[in-house]
């Protein structure tokens, strides 16, 4: 790598750090479906963005929708974004849940 090129990734990166902290702390520094501060139980936080327009892991920045723990970030990507599925799967856990004594 170039000079040149090391400079300019060690901005790009830079400002995607400077925008990684402004953005979670806009979220209120915890995930934004369990709630978790990211604690090591939970992962780190990672970009959460829809696949539909970007797909892969890089995004454009327009299709950002927040940040996810490690878990909740995988379980996203298992039900590939599909909101239809998620639906069901909540349901099947509500339908089968213990009763509380």
């Amino acid at each position: 790598m170039h000079r040149n090129e090391q400079a300019e990734n060690h901005e790009w990166y830079g400002r995607v750090a400077k925008l990684y902290d402004a953005l979670l702390a806009i979220q209120g520094g915890v995930c934004a479906i369990c709630g978790s501060d990211g604690s090591k139980d939970r992962g780190r936080f990672r970009l959460d963005h829809d696949s539909s327009c970007c797909p892969g892991p890089r995004s454009c920045g327009r299709c950002v929708r927040g940040f996810l723990c490690d878990l909740c970030f995988a379980g996203l990507t298992a039900f590939e974004d599909d909101p239809d599925r998620l639906t069901a799967a909540a349901a099947y856990l509500i339908a089968h849940r213990e009763p509380q004594q």
